[in-house]
């Protein structure tokens, strides 16, 4: 895609917190490179908006529709989606929604808008490329 029409990358606030609760998590543990690591998180992501669509849907949110899409690097899964190009967002945009470290018993848990309140809580078959779960979507 060239540069000029690829969709912009933005990495929710939530997403920012958990890039954070990652590097300290690998502050934690010896020898972990907690820096190589997070540079690798951020090189991913970057290269998310070359073929965004690149990552099957594992998920869709039942009232707004969003398609979650999942990116392993290293130990870690990067949950994002993809906004095809509109009025609004011409170019189409790459957000960013969750980093969560892979041993997470559900990769997808509470990657939500905080608009919109739904009493529907639907239950989505998910690999999350470490085990197979049955994952519920948190749509509150």
């Amino acid at each position: 895609m060239k540069k000029g029409n690829r969709p912009t990358l933005r990495f929710t606030e939530q997403a920012k917190r958990e890039i954070e609760s990652c590097r300290l998590f690998l502050y934690r543990r010896l020898n972990s490179r907690p820096e190589r690591r997070i540079r690798e998180i951020y090189q991913a992501a970057r290269l998310l908006p070359d073929s965004p669509k690149l990552y099957p849907v594992v998920a869709v949110h039942p009232t707004k529709g969003l398609e979650f899409r999942r990116k392993i690097v290293g130990q870690f899964t990067l949950v994002y989606a993809y906004l095809e190009p509109n009025s609004a967002l011409p170019r189409g945009m790459v957000s960013v929604r969750a980093v969560r470290h892979g041993a997470s018993e559900d990769v997808l848990l509470r990657v939500e808008e905080k608009r919109a309140p739904s009493a529907v809580s639907p239950t989505t078959p998910l690999r999350t490329g470490h085990r197979s779960l049955a994952l519920p979507l948190n749509t509150g």
